[in-house]
């Protein structure tokens, strides 16, 4: 994983935290999986948004994938009590399949 924020191409505010008495710091970020890196195309800290409730600045990462279409599934897909499965069983039906699509995706 990387801090993608971090780099020299993040522009905008250099701090993403404003406290009460106007101290400055950078305590947010956003991390990616290195192999994503070369697909960013803009690193951004946004100055204050409207509508922002969060004394905390957002930032913007823009990527660019190509994402292949998913054909349409004809059955109905099987319903899963997420909440009766421990630990391991959602890694093996949630966590492991999600990481292996984003590392495929990534790979094209």
């Amino acid at each position: 994983m990387q801090c993608i924020d971090l780099s020299n191409h993040c522009s905008g505010p250099t701090y993403t935290f404003c406290d009460s008495r106007g101290n400055k710091s950078y305590i947010d970020h956003c991390a990616i999986q290195s192999v994503l890196k070369d697909y960013i195309t803009d690193i951004c800290v946004w100055p204050k948004v409207t509508g922002n409730r969060s004394d905390h600045l957002p930032i913007c990462v823009k990527v660019d994938v190509d994402v292949p279409r998913i054909s349409t599934v004809t059955r109905r897909p099987e319903q899963i009590a997420w909440g009766k499965l421990d630990d391991h069983e959602i890694k093996k039906r949630y966590t492991d399949p999600l990481e292996e699509s984003i590392v495929n995706i990534a790979m094209k």
